[in-house]
C-alpha cells in the first residue's frame, strides 16, 4: 500500500488536498476504537487491511502536500529514510530500553506516559541509528560490489 501511495504521489495521479489525510486520519482512530471495544480483532486479515488503507490515505494526503517542498536537512526525509530500519528494529530497542529501566528501577518511578514517550522516542531512535550506520552503508557497498 506504500509503494501504491508513493505511485500515485509521485505522478500526481491525486489532487494536492488535505482530504486523504483527514479521512485515513478519521478512519485509522475508527477502527483503533473498533478495536479497543472488541467489534474488531487487531490481528484479523480485515484489520491490516483497515489500518492499511487508511494509513496509505494519511500517507498520500501528507505526501501530496509536502511533494517538493522538504529539503534533504528535514525531520521528514531523515525519518522517511530510516523508515525501514525503523519498522524491523523499533521492538528490539523498546525491548532493551525497557528492560534496562526495569532493573535499574526507573520505570517503576516515571509515570506511564513519560516512559511510553522514551519507549517511542529509544524505537524511532534506535531505528534510525540502525539506518544511518548499517542499512545505508550496507546498500552503497553492496552497490559498489555489483558494479
Amino acid at each position: 500500500m506504500g509503494a501504491t501511495a508513493a505511485h500515485l504521489t509521485v505522478k500526481k495521479l491525486i489532487p494536492k488536498t488535505t482530504y486523504y489525510l483527514q479521512a485515513g486520519t478519521v478512519l485509522f482512530v475508527l477502527f483503533g476504537l473498533l478495536e479497543n471495544i472488541g467489534v474488531m480483532d487487531g490481528y484479523a486479515p480485515v484489520a491490516r487491511l483497515a489500518y492499511g488503507i487508511s494509513a496509505m490515505l494519511c500517507v498520500m494526503g501528507l505526501a501530496s502536500g509536502t511533494l517538493g517542498r522538504l529539503n534533504q536537512s528535514s525531520l521528514i526525509v531523515k525519518l522517511g529514510r530510516a523508515s525501514y530500519s525503523i519498522y524491523l528494529v523499533h521492538l528490539i530497542f523498546i525491548g532493551v530500553i525497557y528492560k534496562i529501566g526495569s532493573k535499574v528501577g526507573i520505570l517503576a518511578m516515571a509515570s506511564p506516559t513519560l516512559v511510553y514517550a522514551v519507549l517511542v522516542v529509544g524505537g524511532i531512535g534506535g531505528g534510525m541509528i540502525v539506518s544511518r550506520w548499517v542499512e545505508y552503508p550496507l546498500m552503497n557497498w553492496t552497490k559498489k560490489q555489483i558494479s
